[in-house]
C-alpha cells in the first residue's frame, strides 16, 4: 500500500516551486482529478465496450476526451493550473455533449454534463461555476434543439432544471468553503 500512495504522490505532485502553497495544492489537485478522470473513464469505456456492441462511437468519442485531458493533466504536472483547469473544464464539457449527441434516446448521457459544473467548482470561483454552467445550459436548450435533439423524455425542463440546481449547490458549497477560509484568516491575524 505504501509503494501505491508513493506512486500516486509522484504523479500528481506539483512542481516544488510553482506559486504558494495553495497554487500548489490546487495543481495538485487537479492532476490528480484529471489522472482519476482519465484511468476510470477508460475502465468504463472499456467494460461497456466488452458488453454492449454498439458502444463503439461513444467508446471512439470518450477515448479521446480522455486523452485530450491529458493535456490538462500535463499543465497542472507543469504548474500550470490555472490552464489545466480551463482545458479540463471544456473537454469534459464536450465529452458530456457528445455522449448526449451519440446517444439521443437515453436520457441518462445529460447527466455527464455536470461534470462540467462540478470540476469548475472544483477549480473556480462562484462566478466560474455560475459561467460553466450558463454555458451548457445554453448548450442544452438552444445548440441540441439546433441540431434536431430531442430533450430527454420530451421533457424541455427537466435537464436545465437538474443542472441549474447541482450548480446551486456547488455555488452554495464553494461560497461556503470561502467563507470558511476567510474566517480562518481572519483568526491567523487576529492571533
Amino acid at each position: 500500500m505504501a509503494l501505491l500512495a508513493r506512486l500516486w504522490q509522484r504523479l500528481t505532485a506539483a512542481p516544488a516551486g510553482t506559486g504558494d502553497h495553495g497554487y500548489r495544492r490546487q495543481a495538485q489537485l487537479l492532476a490528480a482529478t484529471t489522472l482519476l478522470l482519465v484511468v476510470l473513464g477508460l475502465i468504463a469505456i472499456l467494460v461497456e465496450a466488452l458488453f454492449i456492441p454498439e458502444f463503439r462511437a461513444t467508446f471512439m468519442s470518450t477515448g479521446i476526451g480522455l486523452v485530450a485531458l491529458l493535456f490538462a493533466y500535463a499543465f497542472a504536472r507543469t504548474g500550470r493550473y490555472r490552464t489545466g483547469a480551463v482545458i479540463a473544464v471544456i473537454v469534459v464539457a464536450i465529452i458530456g455533449f457528445d455522449i448526449v449527441l451519440l446517444n439521443p434516446k437515453d436520457t441518462f448521457p445529460y447527466a455527464f454534463l455536470v461534470f462540467g459544473p462540478f470540476l469548475a467548482a472544483l477549480f473556480f470561483s462562484a462566478t466560474g461555476v455560475v459561467l460553466t454552467t450558463a454555458a451548457i445550459l445554453l448548450g442544452v436548450m438552444l445548440v441540441l434543439p439546433a441540431l434536431g435533439l430531442r430533450p430527454p423524455d420530451g421533457d424541455p425542463v427537466v435537464a436545465p432544471i437538474f443542472l441549474t440546481i447541482v450548480a446551486a449547490v456547488l455555488v452554495l458549497h464553494r461560497r461556503h468553503r470561502d467563507a470558511v477560509e476567510r474566517d480562518r484568516q481572519a483568526e491567523l491575524v487576529t492571533s
